[in-house]
């Protein structure tokens, strides 16, 4: 990140990050646990802008993202409804400088009838804070490695991806889990039906996607209601009835 950013400042490049699960991993504990997980979302401050979706890790409601920029000027040169008299707002000026101005809302973004999607977002953060959502975070994050584990114990399936390396020993990979847990069947037959038949249980829902061409599913942990032992039981009970 460090070498790209000196590349965008010599060229004159934006630097962008999508940061759509990754953007809430910042507030995890500095522990060996988490260590690769802190060097995935590493020098993300060194963005022009970042993105992220309010709807997955925040569990608010579905149509909400978050933008983040360093260049709100440029923001406001853009989209800023200049011409038209009714849509003037008052600027707020911060108690900290006179010369700091947060500009209306209405004047950032392109669609001008949009709800007021930042309401839920404040609520929840301000409900639950930072601690709050290092818990739910965590508890995500045991499940995935905890799914990925009953992947590495059972002969039938191979969690992905292959891990390259000299170090590829469970432990290893099992830190490299986030929420997403990559995986597939061995058996051709069963890995072509295996996200049909898992989701036909109605107990789990997995996403079809491929890996090296061939099929394979994929687990998104993203709910703040995880119970890690409970949930864990219903993913094994699924796996070794398939």
């Amino acid at each position: 990140m460090h070498a790209i950013r000196r590349l965008c400042n010599r060229y004159g490049a934006w630097l962008h990050v999508d940061a759509a699960f990754g953007l809430l991993a910042r507030v995890l504990p500095k522990t060996k646990e988490y260590h690769n997980v802190h060097e995935g979302v590493g020098g993300l401050e060194l963005a022009d802008s970042i993105a992220g979706d309010a709807h997955k890790l925040l569990n608010v409601p579905y149509d909400c993202g978050i933008f983040l920029s360093r260049h709100l000027q440029l923001g406001t040169e853009v989209f800023q409804n200049s011409n038209a008299a009714y849509l003037n707002t008052a600027s707020t000026e911060t108690p900290e400088s006179t010369d700091r101005i947060i500009p209306s809302p209405l004047h950032i973004g392109i669609e001008n009838s949009r709800r007021f999607r930042a309401l839920p977002v404040y609520a929840t953060l301000a409900a639950y804070g930072r601690d709050g959502y290092r818990d739910m975070l965590e508890r995500q994050i045991h499940l995935a490695r905890g799914i990925a584990k009953l992947i590495l114990d059972n002969g039938e399936f191979e969690l992905l991806p292959t891990p390259a390396g000299s170090d590829t020993s469970p432990d290893a990979q099992l830190s490299q889990i986030y929420i997403i847990v990559l995986f597939r069947a061995k058996d051709g037959a069963l890995n072509n039906e295996l996200v049909r038949r898992i989701n036909a249980t109605r107990k789990l829902y997995v996403s079809g996607t491929q890996w090296d061409g061939k099929p394979a599913a994929r687990f998104a942990v993203a709910n703040w209601q995880v119970d890690v032992e409970r949930d864990l039981r219903i993913v094994e009970e699924v796996l070794l009835a398939l």
